[in-house]
């Protein structure tokens, strides 16, 4: 882009002066006079053939048409540059002030080079001095080879770890990044699986991604990347309300907002009738592809979770924040692990037993510090605080006869009644 306005740059500078030689005709006096003896001539000429004579009023006509008929025969005549003129405007790329002169250009060349060798670069593309040279005069740079080892060496001492490569193709590339392949790698399908982000978020994200590697191992990633459609959320307000709610933690402030849910027809529609929530913000959690905010919850005074991006007209209110005794020795770790899918239940301590061949389903799902009890030769229990909800009830279906709620009784029975209106659904009693 920067090339292109630069070749432009050099012709439109070609053209103007090209054009001002071509413009310059008389000096200023000599069209004055000149331009005073065409005009009555053609004024004389106009009167005889149209036969005019000059009496009274005509004459005041006759002065301001002179003036006008004048005026023009001398901008004729004259040198362009005594009279403004308008010149054609540049090209908007060079009104934005992308074509600078080469004096100015030279004091950027290590600015210039640095780009070369994160954008262009890597092990398997490496470039050459005399690329380098090419892509410096492209920006309107001159430099010698000698000037291009020198200002290399100065990246080098700066820290940026450039390295020669002898083999084919040769040349210098840039061998250490702040991310790695596999790492922009996670990062991008972190964001693709976000459901918080809308698509067109996710979008700008990942180009965000690949500009920290270079353009071809950029390219690698886009063939890799793919966003589940209908997976993303429809919330423009994402952005905002995680930096809404930060602030508010920042500040130890309460936060107030709307909160929606998904009716039949796809839409978000507002809970409690439209009514404000308003909140005490404590922790951001990053649960099953979305932000939850937890808080404590001003009108019922308990601790609650909420989907970011179900938020919305989110503000920070002047209220200091309520729950700091609750928040100080609060265990995420714990909470995250016993609440599941953050649909929220009452808290219980549950006794469970498994089979053997679930070891690492239980420690998947809940961490490595609950304490397993082996029971016999093929099963074994624990015990956990759980968020008791159909979605936990759901889970242990899932792994069928190979996990039991061994107490308290009053969640055995809900589980056999989860279990019982399941099979209803089916016909079975």
């Amino acid at each position: 882009m920067v090339n292109t306005a630069n070749a432009e740059g050099r012709v439109y500078r070609a053209e103007r002066s090209h054009g001002k030689k071509n413009r310059r005709k008389f000096s200023s006096i000599m069209a004055m006079v000149l331009g005073a003896i065409v005009t009555i001539e053609i004024m004389i000429m106009g009167a005889m053939v149209l036969k005019l004579d000059f009496h009274s009023a005509d004459r005041i006509a006759l002065a301001l048409g002179f003036m006008v008929l004048y005026s023009g025969v001398v901008i004729a005549l004259a040198d362009n540059n005594w009279f403004p003129h308008k010149l054609q405007p540049l090209p908007k790329h060079l009104n934005k002030g992308e074509c600078m002169p080469r004096s100015f250009n030279q004091k950027l060349k290590i600015l210039y080079l640095m780009k070369a060798f994160e954008e262009k670069t890597d092990r398997e593309h490496p470039i050459s001095v005399a690329e380098i040279i090419k892509y410096m005069d492209s920006y309107g740079i001159s430099v010698e080879r000698k000037a291009v080892y020198d200002d290399i060496e100065t990246l080098r001492v700066f820290g940026m770890k450039i390295e020669n490569r002898r083999g084919h193709p040769s040349g210098y590339f840039l061998a250490d990044r702040k991310f790695e392949l596999p790492e922009l790698k996670i990062l991008m399908d972190a964001v693709q699986s976000s459901r918080f982000l809308t698509q067109k978020q996710s979008r700008e994200l990942l180009r965000k991604l690949e500009s920290l590697t270079s353009a071809s191992e950029a390219r690698k990633l886009q063939y890799q990347t793919y966003t589940v459609p209908g997976v993303k959320s429809p919330n423009n307000e994402v952005y905002q309300n995680i930096q809404g709610i930060y602030d508010a933690i920042a500040e130890n402030h309460q936060i107030g907002f709307l909160y929606y849910e998904w009716d039949f027809s796809k839409n978000l529609k507002q809970k409690r009738g439209g009514e404000k929530y308003r909140v005490s913000p404590w922790k951001l959690i990053w649960k099953n592809e979305n932000y939850y905010l937890l808080g404590m919850d001003e009108k019922s005074e308990i601790v609650k979770h909420y989907r970011v991006d179900k938020i919305k007209h989110l503000n920070i209110e002047k209220a200091k924040r309520n729950g700091e005794s609750i928040f100080q020795n609060f265990d995420m770790e714990k909470f995250s692990a016993g609440t599941f899918g953050m649909f929220g239940g009452k808290e219980t301590p549950v006794r469970m037993e498994f089979e053997n061949r679930f070891v690492g389903v239980v420690l998947d799902r809940f961490g490595q510090d609950v304490m397993l009890i082996p029971r016999d030769e093929k099963h074994f229990s624990m015990q956990t605080h759980i968020s008791v909800s159909p979605k936990f009830f759901g889970w242990l279906a899932s792994l069928g006869t190979g996990a039991v709620i061994i107490s308290p009784e009053n969640v055995r029975r809900e589980y056999i009644s989860f279990m019982k209106n399941t099979l209803m659904n089916y016909g079975e009693e």
